[in-house]
């Protein structure tokens, strides 16, 4: 995957004074280090973005600072510096919110999917049950997918059409919206 295919949108920056932990940071750091600690102490603005990603298609790897960079749970997140955790939360429910006016799913699902794949997708963002006929209704109004011949079989049940985005129409919908309202 290269970083073209990734969505990737700015929400917020942070910015105030009580964003750093002194305390933490001279634990960390131990006292040996007092100009890191004075430097780390000053005040610092972040300029945060989100990206939309398949956690499938990107390995994470360490920076030089880092010991470990790996995937973890939203729920189950590790103890993080200064107001990290603030941010992660901030972000997820900017995506929440953002999912009612922007298109989601091209970096996140495979080139073809199902209505049930997007379907599953949306819930774990809005992290609730949709109803399957009016999903299916107002994705399908969006004009944003196509619909490919039948390929998933063997199934008792008829087997479910495979979509793929409609990458002009997707892209147009991303700049103008959808409009929903």
């Amino acid at each position: 995957m290269s970083f073209e295919d990734v969505f990737l949108s700015q929400f917020h920056t942070f910015g105030g004074l009580d964003r750093q932990d002194l305390d933490s940071l001279q634990e960390l750091i131990g006292d040996q280090n007092k100009k890191l600690l004075a430097w780390l102490g000053q005040r610092f603005i972040t300029t945060c973005y989100f990206a939309l990603l398949n956690i499938k298609s990107v390995i994470p790897q360490p920076d030089p600072m880092s010991d470990q960079c790996k995937w973890v749970d939203l729920n189950n997140l590790p103890p993080l510096y200064a107001d990290h955790k603030e941010i992660i939360h901030k972000a997820f429910n900017h995506i929440r919110i953002q999912l009612n006016y922007l298109p989601f799913g091209l970096s996140l699902l495979p080139k073809f999917f199902t209505m049930t794949d997007l379907q599953s997708l949306y819930e774990s963002i809005l992290i609730k049950k949709l109803d399957r006929g009016n999903f299916q209704k107002k994705m399908l109004k969006l004009g944003i997918f196509e619909r490919h011949e039948k390929k998933i079989t063997g199934g008792a049940h008829r087997a479910p059409f495979l979509y793929s985005f409609n990458l002009t129409t997707y892209n147009q919908l991303l700049t103008e919206g959808i409009g929903f309202m």
